[in-house]
């Protein structure tokens, strides 16, 4: 049962793939990697009739208290406006 968007006028897209990474300690080369790996492969889904926008991608984080250490831990050695 579609239930249609009264804004849009169409059914909403289902998610037909749902990618979970999961990290641990991974630093942001990695994670980008990862992510430009998914996206470079989107091409071959739609190949397999999967649209991009039924693919979803949930990035998972192992240990709250990890990357909060890591967090603190890489902004005083890279200044509080770091991303790495």
């Amino acid at each position: 049962m579609n239930k249609i968007d009264n804004v849009n006028k169409q059914a909403p897209l289902r998610i037909k793939v749902l990618i979970c990474v999961c990290m641990y300690n991974e630093s942001r080369i990695a994670m980008n990697t990862t992510l430009n790996g998914i996206y470079s492969n989107l091409e071959k889904l739609e190949e397999q009739g999967i649209a991009a926008e039924e693919v979803g991608v949930v990035m998972m984080q192992d240990g709250i208290l990890k990357l909060v250490e890591d967090r603190k831990k890489r902004t005083y050695a890279k200044g509080k406006n770091s991303m790495v």
